[in-house]
């Protein structure tokens, strides 16, 4: 792979917003097993079928699990944000088109980064909730949301790509 070009362009107030929102939801996910792990029984679900019904179950200790996989997925992109002109692109970067490209690509990596937090968030409270009333009742909504929340990132990353001009 050729070399491209390090050009850091400056951080917009979009991806500033999706940093905080990132953290908050982070946070928040911490706060809520905090919370309510005393309240739980020594069993809890710890997966779910497309229903939303418990269908797995372990000790207690395995909510934190959830939260700490949450914490190893999003913090490691906080630093792959610095480095863009690491990334694969699907168009070829030059002098003239990179701080357009990486500022995308750092963009679409912080709305992931985001949607992550928040299915983490959604699966941790789930837990939570399950596990003290005996059912998510969530329904195949969740699925849903989660698949959303995955690929709303990517396609807004396509969507909002420059046409090529010949």
């Amino acid at each position: 792979m050729a070399k491209q070009p390090k050009v850091n362009p400056p951080v917009t107030q979009r991806e500033k917003l999706f940093d905080k929102l990132t953290i908050a939801t982070l946070l928040a996910m911490l706060v809520v097993a905090a919370i309510y792990y005393p309240q739980l029984p020594q069993e809890i679900p710890i997966h779910f079928n497309g229903k939303g019904e418990p269908d797995g179950f372990g000790n207690k200790m395995t909510l934190w699990l959830v939260p700490l996989i949450g914490l190893g997925v999003s913090l490691p992109m906080f630093y792959l944000y610095k480095i863009p002109h690491t990334y694969n692109y699907m168009t070829k970067i030059t002098p003239e088109n990179a701080a357009y490209e990486y500022q995308r690509a750092r963009e679409m990596l912080r709305m992931t980064n985001f949607s992550m937090a928040l299915v983490f968030f959604v699966v941790t409270t789930m837990i939570c909730y399950s596990a003290m009333n005996g059912n998510a009742g969530s329904g195949p909504w969740l699925i849903i949301v989660i698949l959303i929340l995955a690929f709303a990132p990517m396609i807004w990353y396509f969507a909002s790509a420059k046409p090529k001009t010949k």
